[in-house]
C-alpha cells in the first residue's frame, strides 16, 4: 500500500535529487517544465488538498493518488528540467553569433553555491492550520559555517538564526533538538534552490515538532522563496 505524505515532507527529498529523470512528473501545465507552483500543487493533492485531475502529470503510474516517490521525481524535473521532445528538422536562417554572458556560479567553503547565498523573500505555509505569513531569510557564510538569519524574527522558533549543513551545492539543511523528553522538540530546516520562468527560487520546509509526537503539524510551514533584486 503506498503511503501519501504530510506537509512535513513537502519537498523535503530536493536534496536527494541530483539524478537526471527519465520521466516529468509534476508538469500539470504540459508546457515542458515543472514550476514552483506546480510542485506545491502536487504535495497538496499527496496531502488531500486537492484532486489528481488537477495534475495527472504528477501521478506517474496512474493510480489516482500522488505518492513519495511520485514528488521526488516532479522534484527532479524541476531541478534538472524536462526531457526535450524529439523536434522535425525545420530549414532556419542563419543568425550571427553574439556572446551572451551568464554569471557563473562558483562552489565556496564549505560546499555550498554562491546561487544558494544571499536575501529570499516569500511566503510560509502552513496548510493543517491555514497560517499564512511572509517571511526572509538570509543565506551567509560566516567563518567556515552557513548561516540562516531568520530576518523577519517570525519563522524559526527559537532565536533568529540557523547553522545549517550543505547536503549539496545548492541544498541546505538542519535538524536539531530542542530539550529532551518528554517535553522537548525536534526542529528541522531544510532548502533547496528550484529553477522557475523568472529567476531562482528556493523551496523546502520549517517545522518543530515534539519529540513525543513527530506528526504534530502545527508548526510545519512549507516555504517558497524568491531571490530580493
Amino acid at each position: 500500500m503506498m503511503m501519501k505524505v504530510g506537509t512535513a515532507v513537502l519537498l523535503a527529498f530536493l536534496w536527494q535529487a541530483h539524478g537526471v529523470w527519465a520521466a516529468c512528473g509534476g508538469d500539470c501545465s504540459g508546457d515542458g517544465e515543472v514550476t514552483v507552483d506546480e510542485l506545491v500543487l502536487s504535495v497538496n493533492i499527496a496531502l488531500g488538498n486537492g484532486n489528481v485531475s488537477q495534475c495527472q502529470n504528477a501521478d506517474t503510474n496512474g493510480d489516482g493518488e500522488i505518492t513519495i516517490d511520485e514528488l521526488i521525481a516532479a522534484v527532479g524535473g524541476a531541478l534538472n528540467g524536462c526531457p526535450a521532445a524529439a523536434a522535425t528538422p525545420t530549414a532556419t536562417a542563419t543568425a550571427t553569433p553574439h556572446a551572451e554572458v551568464t554569471p557563473t556560479p562558483q562552489i565556496v567553503p564549505p560546499g555550498i553555491s554562491t546561487q544558494l547565498l544571499g536575501t529570499f523573500s516569500g511566503q510560509a505555509v502552513n496548510d493543517n492550520t491555514h497560517v499564512n505569513k511572509a517571511v526572509r531569510l538570509k543565506i551567509a557564510v560566516v567563518g567556515n559555517s552557513i548561516i540562516v538569519t531568520d530576518l523577519g524574527a517570525n519563522l524559526f522558533a527559537t532565536g533568529s538564526t540557523l547553522t545549517v549543513n550543505a547536503v549539496a551545492p545548492t541544498a541546505i539543511n538542519s535538524t536539531r533538538t530542542i530539550g529532551s523528553i518528554p517535553s522537548g522538540s525536534i526542529e528541522i530546516f531544510q532548502l533547496a534552490l528550484v529553477p522557475d520562468g523568472s529567476g531562482l527560487s528556493l523551496a523546502g520546509t520549517y517545522s518543530k515538532s515534539p519529540i513525543l509526537n513527530p506528526l504534530d503539524m502545527t508548526n510545519v510551514f512549507a516555504l517558497i522563496l524568491h531571490r530580493e533584486s
